[in-house]
């Protein structure tokens, strides 16, 4: 058996280059203007006065602010204290994985991750598939180690 071997391309297409680069419209200048202090007639206008949001008496100012803020801005979890934390973990997004903790007591830690709670107490669950409860006052700490990949 004998190999054929691979020709080159059997399509050749001429293409002249009468035409430079240079002979094109490129963009050669590019300015830009700052934004400065705001006039002295757009902070007293009564048209901005009109335009802002009033809150309700029922307390629904915060879901106002959480309207006219594009994202909403989450304390970072070592600045929360214990029951923010543990509300944090309760309503942690169940698309992702359980986030790992160790839970301080007085007297103990408990490694595990969060599995139930309620008023009183919470569940973890152990690394060995143990379950231990905590009542909720005896918590001094939690701290967040990661997620397992």
């Amino acid at each position: 058996m004998s190999k054929k071997k691979g020709k080159g391309p059997t399509l050749f297409i001429n293409q002249s280059f009468s035409g430079t680069p240079s002979d094109t419209n490129m963009q050669e200048i590019f300015k830009s203007r700052l934004e400065t202090e705001p006039k002295a007639e757009e902070i007293e206008s009564p048209v901005k006065e009109m335009r802002k949001p009033v809150p309700s008496e029922s307390g629904d100012s915060n879901q106002t602010d959480r309207m006219h803020s594009g994202f909403n801005r989450v304390k970072p979890f070592k600045e929360m204290n214990v029951q923010e934390r543990l509300d944090y973990l309760i309503n942690f997004p169940k698309v992702l994985p359980p986030v790992p903790c160790v839970f301080y007591t007085a007297d103990e830690k408990f490694l595990g991750t969060l599995r139930a709670a309620d008023d009183h107490q919470i569940t973890i669950e152990t690394a060995n598939q143990l379950s231990e409860t905590i009542p909720i006052n005896q918590l001094k700490n939690i701290v967040m180690i990661g997620i397992k990949r």
